[in-house]
């Protein structure tokens, strides 16, 4: 059923709170901590009976050089977002979401994150520290609560990649080992289709932006091997249980090689998974030829935008991928015209 959603943003006349004590007098209750023990993300709620009125979160840390980006999901759909980026929030600013119709059953998320901040009148990307620095809230909307990881993540929609994105790996295999960075350059209209540029060295590998689909190498601007149509590794929203098929022709102009190629691909789990960048909770896919064979497994963290872990099988031996690190960076919105009320 489709229920209408019509969601306004207030700030709230209370730039002045700067005791969190304040905060819990006035109903709020901490969300979590974003990026360290001095940011965090506080909120309240207004219900007429089973109906939820008004939303409002509180950042409690001042930000006087960071742009800060609120949004609220439900069912990790995003249903309000501030997309101005409100600028300096004092402690104990509130930026409320006023809905006028109940919101949809699901499970509800808020998510706080630094946008940018200024420096020398210019702006610049905020650190690491803070552009990965994120709040978020669960709590139940007509349904039970989730009580772990697999069950949060039963799906994920396809992320968005930001120039800049970066990636760090090691690799193993009979042949040799060592370490390369993927690194997001830009964008790329292909035969009218939008895809991401991501870079390592002199390679660049083409993605296209609405399923991650590969498409291309290139080699210092030569193609290298290609896929048509784009090969699909994954399908979303991934689901655990889900399967799909990848049919392609595969071209490899430096091997000189044609291969017309079928892939059946299956979302096996969500796993915990622990590599050198840390622990993740990712979707665990394989892929297999007709015979059943495997060729590739990918385990892709939401956390990351992109595999954590990675294993292909080849006629001498397995390689291994395993992220030793990684860099996402804030999206950046532009500033509020001069004279607009926000």
């Amino acid at each position: 059923m489709k229920r209408a959603l019509v969601l306004a943003v207030l700030l709230a006349g209370c730039a002045g709170l700067r005791d969190v004590r304040k905060l819990e007098l006035q109903g709020f209750s901490v969300v979590e901590e974003a990026s360290g023990k001095h940011h965090q993300l506080w909120a309240r709620e207004t219900r007429d009976g089973g109906r939820r009125v008004q939303l409002c979160v509180a950042p409690t840390v001042r930000t006087d050089e960071y742009y800060w980006r609120i949004r609220l999901l439900v069912e990790e759909k995003e249903v309000w977002t501030d997309n101005n980026v409100v600028r300096s929030f004092a402690a104990g600013t509130q930026v409320e979401c006023v809905t006028s119709s109940p919101l949809p059953e699901g499970r509800l998320s808020y998510w706080m994150s630094f946008q940018y901040r200024e420096s020398g009148g210019e702006r610049q990307p905020a650190s690491p520290q803070g552009g990965q620095g994120q709040a978020r809230r669960e709590e139940t909307s007509g349904v039970p609560r989730p009580e772990t990881a697999r069950e949060i993540l039963s799906s994920v929609n396809v992320p968005t990649w930001n120039r800049g994105d970066e990636w760090r790996f090691r690799w193993s295999s009979p042949r040799g080992s060592g370490t390369f960075v993927w690194t997001i350059v830009g964008e790329e209209i292909v035969n009218g289709v939008g895809h991401y540029v991501m870079r390592t060295g002199t390679r660049d590998i083409l993605y296209t932006k609405e399923e991650l689909a590969w498409l291309m190498d290139r080699v210092e601007a030569a193609v290298e091997s290609q896929a048509s149509p784009a090969y699909r590794v994954f399908a979303w929203p991934l689901e655990t249980g889900k399967e799909w098929e990848s049919t392609y022709r595969w071209e490899n102009s430096a091997e000189r090689r044609t291969e017309d190629r079928v892939r059946h691909l299956k979302v096996e789990a969500l796993e915990s998974v622990t590599v050198p960048a840390g622990t993740f909770q990712a979707f665990h896919v394989t892929a297999r030829d007709p015979t059943g064979r495997l060729t590739h497994e990918e385990w892709y963290s939401p956390e990351v935008k992109w595999i954590v872990k990675e294993k292909t099988y080849f006629s001498y031996g397995i390689r291994d991928r395993e992220l030793l690190e990684y860099r996402l960076t804030p999206t950046v919105s532009p500033s509020p015209a001069p004279g607009s009320r926000r």
